[in-house]
């Protein structure tokens, strides 16, 4: 019974320690999954906006300004991304989403300044944004032009597009984290028993000095005589 007893105790407190370990390794798997998303998200965006910079460059400095909406139009919808083309003036000349004359003045925009200014000529940032009424993620990039001010190429994503793929991350990860319980579960019943038979086999050889409870009667009477 005591035995029984034990073995109960030590499957709960093994099932308690599982649960708190697989869930401590969950959250922090997602919690490295969504940073390491994000950064990827953004790189990749850095590495559109270099894509589509020449072509976009190319039409600014021959003077053909004016074609350059219709290429940020049709590179947007290839390539799922919106692009925007700021001039060094804040002037926007091209966008996939909005008519580039209806915009307003993109000077004091986070990643544009960024852009402008960092050594990199690279500029980041997650904000709202009033053209497309939700909040999207940016990277912006900074074309030298020799003797001319930096042309700014800027694309960005809806942030809610990153979430949806973060969600189904976390919800593979959570799954993952669930069987692992299950299949511990399982297993744990056995593992119990076996270690509560190791104790019990391991039990006389730990006390080998105990004297026994009693002596059998054949050997009094021989000490006896």
């Amino acid at each position: 019974m005591a035995n029984e007893k034990s073995r109960k105790r030590l499957f709960v407190a093994y099932l308690c320690a599982t649960v708190v370990v697989v869930a401590l390794a969950c959250l922090h798997g997602s919690h490295l999954v969504r940073t390491t998303y994000k950064e990827q998200t953004s790189r990749d965006l850095e590495v559109r906006a270099r894509l589509c910079s020449r072509e976009i460059l190319e039409l600014v400095e021959t003077d053909q300004v004016d074609a350059v909406d219709a290429l940020c139009k049709k590179l947007g919808k290839a390539i799922h991304t919106r692009i925007t083309v700021i001039l060094p003036t804040g002037k926007v000349i091209g966008d996939t989403e909005e008519d580039p004359r209806k915009m307003e003045n993109h000077t004091h925009r986070q990643e544009i300044q960024q852009a402008l200014t960092s050594a990199g000529g690279v500029g980041r940032s997650t904000r709202y944004s009033k053209t497309v009424e939700e909040t999207m993620m940016y990277v912006a990039l900074a074309l030298p032009r020799g003797e001319s001010p930096d042309l700014v190429v800027r694309t960005s994503v809806p942030i809610t597009a990153v979430t949806k793929r973060l969600v189904v991350i976390d919800q593979t990860i959570i799954a993952a984290g669930l069987v692992a319980v299950v299949l511990i579960v399982a297993v744990s019943p056995w593992l119990c028993f076996c270690i509560g038979r190791a104790r019990q086999a391991a039990g006389p050889l730990c006390c080998p000095d105990q004297a026994p409870d009693a002596v059998p009667t054949g050997q009094d009477d021989s000490a006896a005589q």
